[in-house]
C-alpha cells in the first residue's frame, strides 16, 4: 500500500506535467490551474512554480511571474535558471 506521501508526490508530479502538455498544446488558463494545483499540494516544488512563472510572463502577466520568479529562487538560489526569469522581469519593469 503506498504512502500517503508517494500518492501526494505522484500527484504532484501528474499536475506539473499535465501544465507542461497543456502549455504546449495552447491551453495557458488550464495550464495556470494545474501547475498551481501542483503548488497547492507542495508549496515548496520549484519546478511547478517556476513554470507557473514562465507561463505568466508569456501571457504577458508579469507582476505575478516575478512574485514566482522569486519564491523559486528563494527556494532553490543555486539554480542559474530561477534568477534568469528573474532578470528578464527586472529588465522589462526598467524598460517600461
Amino acid at each position: 500500500m503506498p504512502h500517503r506521501h508517494d500518492t501526494l508526490q505522484v500527484a504532484v508530479c501528474c499536475y506539473n506535467n499535465r501544465g507542461v502538455c497543456r502549455k504546449q498544446t495552447a491551453d495557458p488558463d488550464r495550464a495556470l490551474e494545474d501547475f498551481s494545483a501542483a503548488i497547492a499540494l507542495n508549496p515548496k516544488y520549484t519546478k511547478a512554480i517556476h513554470r507557473r512563472g514562465k507561463l505568466l510572463e508569456d501571457t504577458n502577466r508579469f507582476g505575478e511571474a516575478i512574485k514566482d520568479f522569486r519564491a523559486a529562487k528563494g527556494l532553490d538560489p543555486a539554480n542559474p535558471e530561477y534568477d534568469a526569469g528573474e532578470q528578464r522581469e527586472a529588465a522589462a519593469s526598467g524598460s517600461q
